[in-house]
């Protein structure tokens, strides 16, 4: 792959020409306004890449009785909703709403429950990986696995 010509820019630059006391690359059509000093073999690059490995994502999800679990956790250590609130560093009527079930808490505030009070919320779902086939030690992960995985994510 040859350097295009730093004058014109259109074609391949074959030879190093010194114009105007510059020495450019160009094409033998612009080196004709300066003089040749040599030729440039063809310039081959050579991109040296290695395969990107597929991350292996583990998806999380809620518990479908989460609401019930928060209720009876709460109720076992004698605190109101607002107590309980006020623990988590949450807003009382966000709490409510999850322990309704009205509202499905956020993995970070699940997991904020699951330290604070020794209960599970979330719950691995498996491997997220390209098309929903896992892929072995020798195939490699493409262009689409990677655009499918960021589809899943949003």
């Amino acid at each position: 792959m040859l350097v295009s010509c730093s004058i014109c820019g259109k074609r391949d630059a074959t030879v190093i020409a010194v114009i105007e006391g510059v020495s450019l690359e160009v094409c033998d059509e612009c080196a004709k306004l300066g003089r040749v000093s040599k030729r440039i073999a063809e310039k081959k690059v050579v991109k040296k890449t290695k395969p990107v490995p597929l991350r292996r994502e583990v998806e999380e999800s809620i518990v479908l009785d989460f609401a019930g679990k928060i209720k009876s956790v709460r109720e076992k250590n004698g605190m109101t909703q607002e107590d309980f609130a006020k623990t988590l560093n949450e807003k009382l009527s966000v709490m409510k709403h999850v322990e309704n079930g009205n509202l499905v808490p956020s993995l970070k505030l699940a997991r904020k429950i699951e330290d604070k009070f020794g209960i599970q919320l979330i719950e691995e779902q498996g491997e997220v990986g390209g098309g929903g086939a896992s892929f072995g030690a020798s195939e490699k992960a493409t262009l689409g696995d990677l655009i499918e995985i960021k589809r899943r994510k949003k």
